[in-house]
């Protein structure tokens, strides 16, 4: 690509910055005084009910019982029919 001559600045040209200034922004705290601040101290919890048409999720626990564990034979694998098989 050739070069293309570049004409000198004007005498009127006044050198800037690149990106001109933010704006000053008032980081005064707008918030209401009457407001009552936020305690992480604060041991009431509000309940959220589930809705109405929301989906009842059964929990299933597929962890055996002491008992079935014991009546399972040495070699037998521990985990429940159904559950994921981990292998380190």
């Amino acid at each position: 690509l050739p070069i293309q001559p570049v004409a000198p600045p004007s005498p009127d040209y006044v050198p800037g910055p690149e990106h001109p200034p933010s704006p000053d922004y008032d980081d005064t705290d707008d918030e209401d005084p009457e407001e009552e601040p936020f305690e992480e101290n604060d041991e009431e919890e509000e309940e959220h009910p589930a809705l109405a048409d929301s989906p009842v999720v059964p929990t299933i626990d597929l962890a055996l019982s002491a008992r079935e564990a014991e009546a399972l034979e040495p070699d037998e694998p521990i985990h429940a029919p159904g559950s994921p098989i981990s292998i380190p």
